[in-house]
């Protein structure tokens, strides 16, 4: 039996296309940068034309590296349920869908973007799984109020390069299909386009017996607003700075290995066909000569490379105070740093950061193990999710710390959980 799509649906496919255009061109920026695809800021266009190309590929990439570097701190070792029994099962809940390794990938989208997904949903045995999501390819609608997500949507190039969608709500999951193939990335189809894609051995729409959606949003630094705030948002002007400060390093480091020269008093001969003077030398000989003995020459001072390489340092620097990232993230003042309790004060700002992030995230993924265990037919109730501690301690320092959490009173399993 056809299905016949409503003027409601229609309404709701609209507005789910429109949105994930939006957010999928606001991302593209950000994706760009972390993958090194930097747009060029030349001072003119007579630099661009004669440079441009030969410096296409002369770029510092340190978006990557803001990126990575808190994401790295960030490691799920458990789960703390009421009972040790639900703390074990939702480990291995975590286990079944690679999360140990999978989260991670979480993590780096949400400081790349401002933004990441992870779907849970039953896989072919029944078993809850849990799916990290790219943000250019979800998005949700959430309660003004409560944060809670009341709807979401998905898009992504399907079969043959035609466009599917899937729109989810609390009571059930429409799945849609362009009627023919897209463009190049295969997610461009008109809302105009869709219609129902049914699956084999399922119903459409899909029924959803958990009254919630099953979209975990992870948001970073969303400060009340429906979506978070790439970490990459005022680090990009600063790479740029950067990437031009190599291109002129680049191009003082060719002025000064072929000296540039100069002639005065010298009569230059005119082109009869084009008027212009005809230039007597050419910058690359050896030897100029001229026979009047009035002509003069002589040669341009260097390039400044010195401070072309301290504006560099200090435009790193800068990206290292905007994004709070310890400048040994970027090779600055390594030598001079102290380890230890020293360590962690120089990066106190660093830490902040980490420890904000597992809070926001570490409440997300205790909702999405919450519902992962309720499709696997067990009750959590409250539970917390544990992460290896954001600041760089040393073995001697975490022993220490363990066996005056075992002078405290602390049980041996509750000590063995936090050392992961």
């Amino acid at each position: 039996m056809t299905t016949i799509i409503t003027p409601a649906q229609t309404k709701e496919i609209a507005a789910a296309v429109e949105r994930l255009t939006a957010r999928a061109q606001l991302y593209a920026r950000f994706y760009n940068y972390y993958a090194g695809r930097h747009t060029w800021n030349f001072s003119s266009q007579k630099f661009r034309n004669k440079y441009g190309q030969r410096l296409q590929e002369l770029k510092e990439n340190l978006c990557r590296t803001v990126v990575k570097a808190p994401a790295s701190r960030l490691e799920v070792i458990g789960f703390m349920g009421g009972e040790q029994e639900v703390s074990e099962l939702a480990w291995q809940i975590w286990k079944r869908g690679n999360m140990p390794l999978n989260a991670g990938s979480v993590h780096r989208e949400a400081f790349k973007t401002g933004d990441a997904y992870a779907i849970v949903w039953p896989d072919a045995d029944g078993k809850a799984r849990i799916v990290p999501q790219a943000a250019g390819n979800v998005t949700v609608w959430s309660d003004p109020d409560t944060g809670e997500v009341l709807r979401a949507a998905k898009r992504w190039s399907g079969p043959d390069k035609r466009t599917c969608l899937t729109l989810y709500y609390p009571d059930r999951i429409e799945k849609y299909i362009s009627k023919e193939k897209t463009g190049k990335e295969g997610t461009d189809a008109a809302s105009e386009e869709f219609v129902p894609r049914t699956v084999d051995g399922e119903v459409w729409p899909v029924a959803n017996p958990y009254g919630r959606v099953p979209v975990f949003h992870f948001a970073f630094e969303s400060e009340l607003e429906e979506f978070g705030t790439s970490l990459l948002t005022d680090v990009i002007p600063l790479n740029d700075a950067l990437n031009k400060c190599y291109a002129d390093i680049f191009v003082g480091q060719e002025y000064n290995s072929m000296r540039q020269r100069y002639v005065a008093g010298l009569r230059a001969e005119t082109d009869e066909e084009t008027g212009r003077k005809i230039e007597p030398y050419k910058a690359d000989e050896a030897t100029w000569i001229a026979e009047d003995s009035d002509t003069k020459f002589g040669e341009f001072s260097d390039a400044g490379l010195e401070q072309m390489l301290k504006v560099k340092q200090e435009t790193v620097r800068d990206i290292a105070l905007v994004s709070g990232i310890p400048p040994s993230y970027f090779n600055l003042d390594t030598a001079d740093f102290p380890s230890g309790e020293a360590l962690r004060k120089i990066e106190a700002r660093f830490t902040a950061i980490v420890q904000d992030a597992q809070r926001s995230f570490g409440e997300t993924w205790a909702n999405a193990m919450r519902f992962a265990l309720e499709i696997d037919g067990r009750s959590a109730g409250e539970i917390e999710t544990q992460w290896t501690d954001a600041a760089p301690v040393s073995e001697t320092e975490t022993l220490d710390n363990a066996l005056k959490k075992k002078a405290l009173g602390w049980s041996l399993e509750r000590i063995q959980a936090d050392l992961g």
